[in-house]
């Protein structure tokens, strides 16, 4: 088995990030695509700036 290794995420990380949350919302019920991606796009422009300052983790 490997090893689990934690670490921070950095900005090379957020098309997973992305993915998973548009999959959260989905699995929350969201299926309107339209809101979705309105949602991925203002949580990428948010996650840009929160990901190298240190502010989402």
């Amino acid at each position: 088995m490997e090893e689990i290794r934690i670490r921070p995420a950095d900005i090379l990380d957020l098309p997973h990030i992305l993915q998973h949350r548009r999959a959260m919302f989905a699995e929350m019920g969201c299926q309107d695509r339209t809101l979705l991606d309105r949602m991925l796009g203002t949580s990428q422009a948010a996650l840009r700036e929160a990901l190298p300052n240190g502010a989402y983790r």
